[in-house]
């Protein structure tokens, strides 16, 4: 059962490097939705039960957002009803300064996906990853912090591939229209 548990978290790790290589709103929530699930499923043989509520929280609003941004409509509702949400279970599973990160947290991620541009998504997950890097090196998570490298190294890595060519492309055109 043990194997199952880690290669479970190891699946989830996987599928968090994968969705910030994708170029479009739907790819990276379809790969980001897979890993909170794994990690819900992990959690859950666990017995971090505020941990599956969690993920599976987060499962629902990857879905929600997905769907608004497939049929063009306002994920701002969604935006705020999950960060109540998010208010709520954090408030409810009260633990000190590490609830206050979480909470934030949350809150940023829900922003983050809430938004339909992927280079703004991968921006704000940047912020929300270094969050969460942060709160495993004080709850001393050792399997955090190694999941939130890896997540932080996936994140430059897409920006740098895809975001990088798209803003130096932008600058340089700026830049030589400005000398004209």
């Amino acid at each position: 059962m043990e194997v199952f548990i880690q290669l479970t978290g190891i699946l989830g790790i996987v599928m968090n490097i994968i969705s910030f290589q994708c170029q479009t709103h739907k790819k990276i929530l379809f790969y980001r939705t897979l890993n909170e699930f794994l990690f819900a499923i992990q959690y859950f043989f666990l017995g971090i039960y505020s941990g599956v509520l969690a993920n599976l929280c987060v499962c629902l609003r990857n879905l929600i957002f997905s769907r608004c941004v497939q049929k063009n409509k306002s994920t701002q509702i969604p935006i705020v009803v999950f960060c109540c949400l998010f208010l709520i279970l954090g408030l409810s599973t009260w633990d000190g300064f590490s609830s206050i990160m979480i909470i934030f947290v949350k809150f940023l991620s829900t922003l983050a996906y809430g938004n339909k541009n992927p280079r703004i998504l991968r921006m704000i997950t940047l912020a929300a990853s270094t969050g969460w890097l942060t709160f495993n090196i004080i709850v001393q998570s050792y399997a955090g912090i190694v999941c939130e490298v890896i997540s932080l190294s996936a994140i430059l890595i897409g920006i740098l591939r895809l975001d990088y060519p798209l803003i130096k492309q932008k600058v340089s055109f700026f830049t030589s229209t400005s000398r004209r």
